[in-house]
């Protein structure tokens, strides 16, 4: 169903991707400093940051900016390989392997910004590194969605699945949890109900479930 959404929650959406953004951003200005100041045999280190930093911004933005955007193509469905790479760019920066599981064909875009979100909440569980699985079965405008992460000492935060339900009450969102109710408007957009479990530390589970 359609929401009205709180400008609440778009100014911590935009306190989120702003404090993502700031640590590679301030690298490429710190390498680019570092690079007109040091003498000659030290440039190839302040490239190499920049480069690094410059990527990293470049793959966190082009996720922003499908996850969460509204571009001109908006109702246009997205290549798996596209979200594939989305996915890949943001594990690039940690020890973490994507596993990609899906039928054939293009992904509705409100199911790839599903997806992508889901997976951003999967990653973050993961800080001593892992594998996220990303399937969806048949058909895809409708079939169930799994995010698995499997690694170890893992764990959903309880901000986190407070704020995976749509009636989450304002004060309760904060910059850091605010992409997990995001996801959980998406869902309710798409009239369909998400649950979210872990097992020992070992592993987490997000399933979002056909409409019945």
């Amino acid at each position: 169903m359609n929401r009205q959404v709180s400008p609440r929650i778009i100014e911590l959406m935009c306190s989120r991707l702003c404090h993502d953004l700031i640590s590679p951003v301030g690298a490429v200005s710190n390498g680019l400093e570092f690079l007109s100041d040091s003498d000659p045999d030290m440039a190839a280190d302040a490239l190499s940051l920049v480069g690094a930093s410059a990527k990293q911004t470049s793959d966190r933005l082009a996720f922003f900016r499908m996850a969460f955007g509204h571009g001109s193509g908006a109702t246009k469905p997205i290549q798996q390989a596209e979200v594939q790479g989305l996915i890949n760019g943001i594990v690039a920066e940690k020890k973490v392997s994507l596993q990609w599981a899906c039928p054939d064909g293009d992904i509705p875009r409100p199911v790839a910004r599903l997806i992508l979100c889901l997976s951003l909440l999967a990653i973050e569980t993961l800080t001593r590194g892992g594998d996220v699985t990303v399937s969806v079965l048949a058909p895809m405008e409708t079939g169930e969605i799994r995010i698995n992460a499997a690694g170890h000492s893992m764990s959903v935060r309880p901000d986190i699945r407070d704020a995976l339900a749509v009636d989450t009450p304002l004060e309760m969102l904060t910059p850091r949890n605010v992409h997990a109710h995001y996801a959980a408007l998406i869902c309710d957009e798409l009239e369909r109900s998400l649950s979210v479990g872990d097992a020992e530390g070992s592993r987490v589970h997000f399933t979002v479930l056909p409409s019945s």
